[in-house]
């Protein structure tokens, strides 16, 4: 019965290990995937940057700083950040979105008329910018945790891999040789009895 039970044990231990780590190789690439993007991101962020900063040098020019300061005043507004929960083998990711409060249709007209092409793509750009920033930090927060889930996979494919499943079978051998002693000395007992018994049986005739 212990044998049985222990290869059931054994059984197991091998779905779970072959389990893990096909999670464990899944993670990695889903790591590798996530920081290829980050990568590409924060390159698109450089670009973009510099081409804000660009863009608002231009339109410094065209506008007085109390022109610039009237309009920044006239484009606030209320920016959301929306925080959705994905689930990568387990693990939880978050992704990050904006939305951005309408503007009064007055202060909307008096912006078109007031501001030049430069400002209005000044604004725009600098609106992508913290959506990558965002984005950035999101994918940030994912792949950190995504390594934390790696390496706790890792420690359990390897205590599976180098300890519980070798346990396993070190403790089968052992019974199963333990049994087969037991059958030795069974049969080596049973032959004895008959040997007894045909003796006394030869006696007896």
């Amino acid at each position: 019965m212990a044998l049985i039970e222990l290869r059931k044990k054994i059984a197991l231990a091998k779905k779970g290990h072959s389990l893990l780590k096909r999670k464990r190789d899944a993670l990695i690439m889903e790591f590798f995937r996530l920081l290829q993007e980050i990568r590409d991101k924060r390159e698109r962020l450089n670009a973009l940057m510099k081409r804000a900063h660009l863009s608002f040098s231009v339109a410094k020019s065209l506008h007085n700083l109390i022109e610039l300061s009237a309009m920044n005043q006239a484009n606030k507004r209320e920016v959301e950040a929306h925080i959705d929960v994905h689930n990568v083998m387990g693990v939880k990711v978050p992704h990050i979105s904006l939305s951005y409060e309408e503007h009064n249709p007055l202060v909307k007209d008096y912006l078109y008329v007031a501001a030049s092409l430069p400002l209005e793509k000044t604004i725009e750009l600098y609106e992508e910018v913290l959506r990558l920033l965002l984005e950035i930090a999101g994918g940030e927060v994912a792949l950190f945790r995504l390594v934390k889930e790696i390496e706790m996979t890792k420690r359990r494919v390897n205590a599976l891999e180098f300890i519980l499943i070798p346990n396993f079978e070190q403790s089968k051998k052992e019974i199963a040789l333990r049994l087969e002693e037991m059958d030795r000395d069974s049969f080596v007992a049973l032959k004895t009895v008959k040997r007894k018994i045909a003796r006394k049986r030869h006696v007896a005739q």
